[in-house]
């Protein structure tokens, strides 16, 4: 039986697999491939796996950013999914500027009309923001322009994730900035989004 089975069946946990793919490159391309996978129990275990390895030993899947990368383009949100959330962990070891380079298609996820996508790009924001200062003020332009460039129905709920992600780097971001992070807040907390709502006000007892 395959690592990627043992996990679904659940004989193996999530965190031994990836102990196992860390030891095996077989075992590690085992899950690489799975998460393309159209069956979705497959494609889920190796999310699983995949999102621990990229958290603890990020530099162990940078080699393979390109597989990543080119998963942003997918017109199948779960790869899509992978993709944004494996790479906001893979920039903190980023030496080579590689997320400089996909900058764009990576924010541009937020002018799409998918939510899941939009909210996990500006749930997941903070990680760049706080990995590469140079493109801080970037990263807080693009959550801020939510309303103007989202073409969904949820733009109020993705703007909590938006907010949640301000309150990571709000310490590191410059003055204007962290004014515009406030008026953004205050403008949010009578959302009609409940979630978004209570992110706002968080936001502002926290920092305000």
């Amino acid at each position: 039986m395959s690592t990627v089975s043992n996990v679904i069946s659940k004989t193996m946990s999530v965190e031994a697999a990836a102990r196992e793919a860390l030891g095996s490159p077989a075992v590690l391309t085992e899950f690489l491939e799975a998460s393309q996978s159209h069956q979705e129990e497959l494609r889920y275990a190796s999310y699983q796996v995949l999102m621990v390895i990229s958290e603890q030993r990020p530099a162990a899947l940078y080699s393979h950013w390109g597989r990543f990368a080119d998963m942003l383009g997918s017109t199948n949100s779960s790869f899509q999914a992978i993709a944004i959330k494996v790479l906001a962990n893979l920039v903190a070891v980023d030496a080579e500027g590689r997320f400089e380079s996909i900058f764009g298609r990576y924010f541009g996820i937020l002018g799409g009309d998918k939510t899941v996508t939009a909210a996990y790009i500006a749930g997941n924001a903070w990680k760049i923001a706080l990995a590469k200062p140079g493109l801080r003020a970037k990263v807080t332009d693009r959550l801020l322009g939510i309303d103007l460039v989202h073409r969904g129905k949820q733009r109020d709920l993705i703007k909590g994730h938006a907010i949640e992600s301000f309150g990571h780097y709000f310490g590191e971001a410059d003055a204007e900035d962290k004014k515009r992070m406030l008026a953004f807040a205050r403008t949010e907390a009578s959302n009609r989004s409940p979630r978004t709502k209570k992110a706002a006000k968080a936001f502002l007892n926290e920092f305000e």
